[in-house]
């Protein structure tokens, strides 16, 4: 009777077979493959997402800067220009003959009495002699391709050699192959002008304007004065400034409505978009690099490709897209748009400007922006096809990156925005 009780202790104290502690350790093995797969799974769509917003922020973020800065090419407080007449001009399309007669409106010429004007830009001499500069200049392009050769050249005359852009490599600094480079050019600030005097070769600022000067006067320089009449912007050296009143080298042009002076040295904007490799940490990060006056800022990281067209416009307002090189070279005096005129106000300042290299740059209405933004880092565990071209053929593939950069495993957007150039007058 005794081992009856003793049985039944015994059974008590008895563990796990070995059949149950396999079964056990296969059901929590089961479980946390669920849980590292459940784990591995939100990690890889939170990096996905994590690179995507910022994608889309940083698309967000230069589109939004780059209209801001395209529209305002060409600014000026006020920019008269002649009436609209019937004049021979052709239609922008090379391949269509001039129309007979096109009606076009005759942008004014900046009429250059310095000596020494804003370094790169083109100035032209008009058949009565004169210096002139085409406003058309003040939105310039280049087209760029994988050997880092662009049309024009970075050093052609319209260029923003104050921006330094970088020869195209793969080392840190070097331009991004392929990519293009613009600069847009217009003035800010100015101050109001009471009265021209030309016999003295004086300018007197209004009331408001001698009391509120800007931080830092300049007493040399250049300085551009215009209005809101007829007369071509003038570009005059200065001799002294004070009590309010500008003295100018050259005689200034009478001015009445609405004058505005200008100092060129502190006021005209030179802005200039291109994309560079930034090395950091061993990795490989296109840049989009903005040079400011000769200043050059980090905009957006992580920019694989940048493309610009330019719409230009024909005697009868059609637009056609095409690159910066065919606006430099395709188009000719038979189918640019007008050559501007240098009028009155200075003495001998008329004519027409000549039509040289580059005239199809008057005839730019709209600025067509294309960017392939990445994630900067790696938002896949492997390699993400893409498709990419400005023309939306689907040309440029993940085997085509011409910056021979790693491209590394991320995912990438294209960003597109079409801008008018509200400043530039056609």
């Amino acid at each position: 009777m005794k081992n009856k009780y003793i049985t039944s202790m015994q059974i008590k104290k008895q563990g796990f077979s070995i059949v149950e502690l396999m079964i056990a350790l296969l059901i929590g093995l089961i479980l946390l493959t669920g849980l590292v797969t459940v784990f591995n799974t939100s990690s890889k769509m939170s990096r996905t997402q994590n690179g995507l917003a910022r994608i889309q922020e940083n698309g967000r973020y230069v589109l939004s800067l780059m209209r801001d800065q395209v529209s305002q090419a060409g600014y000026a407080s006020c920019f008269a220009e002649k009436e609209e007449s019937p004049v021979l001009g052709g239609p922008i399309n090379p391949s269509l003959p001039p129309p007979p007669a096109a009606l076009a409106s005759t942008k004014i010429a900046w009429n250059i009495q310095s000596a020494n004007f804003v370094p790169g830009l083109p100035l032209e001499t008009t058949a009565s002699g004169q210096v002139a500069f085409d406003p058309g200049f003040l939105l310039f392009g280049h087209e760029c391709d994988a050997s880092g050769n662009c049309i024009p050249a970075l050093t052609d005359p319209g260029a923003d050699i104050s921006a330094n852009v970088p020869p195209v490599g793969t080392g840190d600094g070097d331009r991004i192959a392929g990519t293009d480079v613009l600069t847009v050019r217009y003035l800010r600030g100015g101050r109001e002008v009471a009265f021209v005097n030309s016999s003295t070769n004086t300018i007197t600022l209004t009331a408001f304007a001698s009391a509120n000067p800007p931080s830092t006067v300049p007493t040399s320089g250049q300085v551009l004065l215009m209005s809101c009449e007829n007369i071509s912007p003038s570009v005059m050296n200065i001799v002294s400034i004070g009590s309010g009143v500008i003295t100018t080298a050259q005689s200034p042009p009478n001015m009445s409505k609405l004058p505005k002076i200008y100092n060129l040295q502190r006021d005209f904007v030179n802005v200039t978009y291109y994309v560079a490799n930034n090395i950091v940490d061993g990795r490989s990060i296109p840049t989009l690099y903005s040079s400011f006056n000769g200043a050059t800022n980090a905009v957006i990281e992580g920019v694989d490709a940048f493309d610009v067209i330019y719409g230009v416009k024909d005697g009868f307002s059609n637009t056609m897209y095409i690159n910066a090189g065919e606006v430099q070279n395709a188009l000719t005096p038979l189918n640019c748009w007008p050559a501007p005129e240098l009028l009155g106000g200075v003495s001998g300042a008329t004519g027409v400007m000549t039509n040289v290299a580059g005239c199809g740059w008057r005839s730019v209405a709209t600025v067509e922006i294309h960017l392939l933004l990445n994630t900067i880092y790696n938002s896949s565990t492997q390699d993400v096809a893409f498709r990419y071209s400005q023309f939306g053929s689907g040309e440029y593939q993940t085997s085509d990156l011409a910056s021979a950069i790693p491209h590394y495993k991320m995912h990438r957007k294209e960003f597109t925005a079409t801008i008018a150039l509200k400043n530039i007058i056609h």
